[in-house]
Order: structure tokens, then C-alpha cells, then sequence
């Protein structure tokens, strides 16, 4: 500050002396010696700082926050999956084919209707790319699983005759193509007629209601952490039973089926599972985050570049805006262009000089009332000014006295 008031001293500037007085000491000296017209100045120029401070950092918090809530839902559209993570279809088997086979069709019923359209208008070309594309079920480059399930009875035909059988899967694109195949073996869980009895003994209350079956569950993991392609992406499953090797032909050579699913599971990490599952939760954090650390990266560049000297300090920076939202008020009620040193447009903020102390000059040299208040006030100035200066002159010897 006193390097300011010394500079615009020696072009000229009006300074009086208590800007002088409160650029040469402290806030608490200004206090114990009770010099409270320093005091008041001082107030005043932390209050403009914290004021323009606190109106130039909302906005660049606003900025932001505005570029966090772009970059959080680009991360999100990008990483979360669109659709359900799970997909349950029923399979019903044909058995009135030798290896009984089932389809089920993962596709919504619109986008079945749209490639059964392209099939009857073009029943000799294959279904072009770009509508598999279009309907696909899973992202490109998704992960998911694949799993069958077969709800069997206990029937001495599964039990003694079937035993162990065969099942393979076949994941299929919207032209019926095979694009991936896996089979799996089967075999019904052996229960020796003892352990049956005893079963009986204690359960039969259950089955005389039908709460519960003699009947097992077979679950099988068909596909696992499997890349959904993105030329020709998959919509339908296909299984098929077969009969071991050395068996019977017939209807005795496969078992007998309560019933059949296919399940979709998309395969994701801990990450995509919290912002899969939790998406208002996530958002939130999410934003907090990429907000609080694109803040204390903008405080650290700032920090930086004052340091270097290529802007301004926050004060010198509120004593300019102060100063030029007071030319301009003055201007707009002169009936002026709304500047009070006349141009067009006010200076940049951040130019590395002191700006605001030639726009004082400027309108200490256009204004007379400001001549005329600086020469009412001459006694504390110290009386005549010397050729083409402003400043009227240090403090007479015995007023320096007087102020120590």
C-alpha cells in the first residue's frame, strides 16, 4: 500500500494524509494509539476487498459447478449401463423334437416387430447391420453372464432311466445367427431310498398342501464375463437337451422338465454396482467431489500466478473494481458514455500495473470537484503544491512531530 501511494505521489495522484497514515500501519497499532480515522480506512478497504473477493469467487464457483455437473454426467453416461442389469426369460421347451430346444428372445416386443418388418419386406437379403445395431440388448464391450436353470422332478424316469444328460446354449444376433456356443453336463442328484423316507417322514404335511415338490433345481453357468460384441450383438438365447451317449433314442432319452429360464446378468465391478444401484447418491458425491477439487485447483492457479506477478493482488484488484464501478456511476448520472474518464471501454483488470492509480489521475485531471475538495483540505496537506504536481507536499516538519 505504501509503495501505491508513493507511486501515484509522483504522478501526480491526490493522496491525502490518512491513506498515508493507514499505508504505513497495522490494523492493531492504528487501534492502541486510537487513530480510528486509519481505522476506518482500513475497515473499509477489507470490506471492498471481501466484497469484490466474495462476488468474483461465486462466479467462479457457479463456473464451476456448471462444468462438474457436465463432467459427471458425461462420466456417468459413459461408464453406468442404460438398461436393467438383470434379464429373466422363461424357456419353454418343444418335446416333440428328438433333442427338445427352446428360444427365448431378450429383445423388447417393438424391436422384434421392427426386425420381423425387415425380414417380410426383404425376405432373400439378411437383415442389414445397422438395425442389429440399433436393437441391440447390451452395450458394446459390456460383460455379462449367461445362466440356464431346469426345474426337474424326482420321477424314477429322471432318477434311473435319464441320470445324466446334456445341455448346451446358444446365444444368437437378430438375424438368427450363431455368434457363441457352450454345452454343459447334467446329472440328477443321487438320494438313496432311505434317505427318501425320511424326507417323506418329515415333509409330507408339505407336499399334501403343495408348498413344497420332489424336485431339484439345476443351475448352470453357461456364459461368464462375456464381451458383448459390437458388430453383431446378441438377442436371443437357444437351448437344447440332448441324451447321453449309449442312451435309449425316444422320449425316454431326455428328462422330464417342470420348467426352464434363461438369465442375463450384466457383469460390474464395485464401481459401476454403487453408481448402478445408488444413482442419486452417487451424483451427489460425485459432484461434491469433482466441485471441491476443481475449486482448490482454481485457488492453486490463482495462488500461483499472483505469486509470479501477472495479476493483480486481491486488494489492488477491489480498489479497481471499486473505483471503476464509481466512474461509471458517476458517468450514466453526468449523462456521459457511462465512464468517467470518457473511453469507450475501461481498461483491462488484470494488465500487471497500476491501473487504477491512472484512472484516479484521469479523473483528478478531468474533475474539478475533486480539485475542489483536495484544496479545501490543504492544511492537512501541507499548503502549496510545486509546478505540474498534485500531491501538495510531505508532512511539514512539526506535523511529523506532532504524529510521533
Amino acid at each position: 500500500g505504501l509503495l501505491l501511494a508513493w507511486d501515484a505521489m509522483n504522478r501526480g495522484v491526490p493522496v491525502n494524509r490518512r491513506s498515508m497514515r493507514a499505508a504505513q500501519t497495522t490494523l492493531y497499532a492504528a487501534v492502541r494509539d486510537g487513530s480510528w480515522d486509519v481505522v476506518q480506512v482500513k475497515l473499509t478497504d477489507f470490506a471492498q476487498t471481501a466484497a469484490v473477493s466474495t462476488a468474483v469467487g461465486a462466479v467462479v464457483s457457479t463456473v464451476l459447478l456448471a462444468v462438474a455437473f457436465a463432467l459427471v454426467l458425461s462420466f456417468r453416461w459413459l461408464v453406468v449401463p442404460h438398461g436393467p442389469s438383470a434379464t429373466h426369460q422363461e424357456l419353454f421347451l418343444d418335446f416333440t423334437l428328438p433333442t427338445p430346444s427352446a428360444v427365448a428372445t431378450f429383445m423388447p416386443p417393438k424391436s422384434v416387430e421392427a426386425i420381423e418388418k425387415l425380414r417380410r419386406a426383404s425376405p432373400d437379403k439378411p437383415v442389414p447391420s445397422s438395425a442389429l445395431k440399433s436393437h441391440r440388448v447390451v452395450a458394446p464391450h459390456q460383460s455379462y453372464d449367461v445362466h440356464l436353470a431346469f426345474v426337474l422332478p424326482e420321477s424314477p424316469h429322471n432318477r434311473d432311466v435319464v441320470g445324466t444328460f446334456q445341455v448346451t446354449c446358444e446365444l444368437m444376433n437378430g438375424r438368427g445367427d450363431v455368434i457363441a456356443n457352450a454345452t454343459r453336463p447334467v446329472t440328477m442328484r443321487h438320494t438313496s431310498f432311505e434317505l427318501r423316507l425320511v424326507k417323506l417322514l418329515f415333509k409330507w404335511p408339505l407336499y399334501v398342501l403343495d408348498v413344497a415338490r420332489e424336485s431339484q433345481t439345476v443351475k448352470l453357468p453357461m456364459f461368464t464375463s462375456r464381451a458383448e460384441l459390437k458388430e453383431s450383438p446378441f438377442v436371443a438365447v437357444r437351448a437344447t437337451l440332448s441324451a447321453r451317449a449309449g442312451a435309449r433314442q425316444g422320449s425316454d432319452a431326455v428328462p422330464h422338465v417342470y420348467s426352464a429360464h434363461a438369465d442375463i446378468q450384466l457383469d460390474m465391478g464395485p464401481l459401476r454396482k454403487f453408481l448402478y444401484y445408488y444413482p442419486a447418491s452417487s451424483f451427489v458425491i460425485m459432484l461434491g467431489v469433482t466441485w471441491g477439487y476443481l475449486c482448490a485447483a482454481a485457488l492453486l492457479l490463482f495462488a500461483g500466478v499472483a505469486v509470479a506477478g501477472l495479476v493483480k493482488s486481491p486488494r489492488a484488484f477491489a480498489e479497481e473494481v471499486v473505483q471503476r464501478a464509481a466512474g461509471v456511476v458517476k458517468g450514466a448520472g453526468a449523462g456521459g458514455r457511462g465512464f468517467a474518464n470518457g473511453d469507450a471501454f475501461p481498461q483491462p483488470f488484470f494488465d500487471g500495473g497500476t491501473s487504477s492509480d491512472d484512472e484516479a489521475a484521469r479523473r483528478a485531471s478531468g474533475d474539478s470537484s475533486a480539485a475542489e475538495s483536495e484544496s479545501s483540505g490543504a492544511s492537512d496537506l501541507g499548503g502549496a503544491t510545486t509546478a505540474g504536481l498534485r500531491y501538495r507536499g510531505a508532512p511539514r516538519p512539526d506535523e511529523r512531530a506532532s504524529d510521533a
